[in-house]
């Protein structure tokens, strides 16, 4: 008898413990705000990023074209980081090396 109302006792606390409702999305956390403002002309965010014309491919495509590897520089390879500035008319200007 016992052992009987234990296990009632214990099935009746699980079914509480978990009949808590979930909430239907996790709590969001807003983002900080982001400043629009243009600094010495150049805005950091921007609603709509550049797009290279025919997308990702397209710019791989014209890489594949444009790019001239230095014969001078034999079997060195790696990751050069550029920084610039895309101006309205799509144009590139301050382009400066970040890191090799």
């Amino acid at each position: 008898m016992k052992r009987t109302l234990l296990i009632i006792l214990l099935l009746a606390s699980a079914t509480i413990i978990y009949a808590q409702p979930t909430p239907k999305y996790p709590k969001m956390i807003p983002l900080p705000p982001t400043d629009t403002a243009p600094v010495n002309g150049v805005y950091r965010n921007v609603e709509h990023g550049p797009e290279f014309p025919g997308g990702y491919n397209g710019f791989n495509e014209f890489l594949a074209k444009n790019l001239k590897y230095p014969k001078t520089a034999g079997d060195v390879r790696g990751k050069v980081f550029l920084e610039f500035i895309v101006e309205i008319d799509g144009s590139l200007s301050n382009i400066s090396v970040v890191r090799v």
